[in-house]
């Protein structure tokens, strides 16, 4: 019973995703977002809202040179033009 009810919520999380995606792409605006997939504004919002949160979890940082691969002894101030 418990295995039916995880498919179902992945099944709704996918599609919840793929309306997400859709809107991104410039494909529907809110509103016809929740009248396609037959959900609220509200719900389009909240999945919007935590799809985008999770982008900005995932995204990666700008690399930075960690200080011990950085040689402290060349000196910029030697070189001629």
């Amino acid at each position: 019973m418990e295995e039916l009810y995880q498919l179902g919520m992945q099944e709704h999380e996918l599609l919840m995703r793929r309306m997400v995606e859709e809107i991104h792409l410039g494909q529907l605006n809110i509103g016809q977002a929740a009248a396609k997939f037959e959900v609220t504004r509200q719900t389009v919002k909240h999945w919007l809202d935590k799809t985008e949160g999770e982008a900005v979890k995932t995204s990666v940082p700008d690399q930075v040179a960690p200080k011990s691969l950085i040689d402290s002894s060349v000196s910029f101030g030697s070189l001629r033009t």
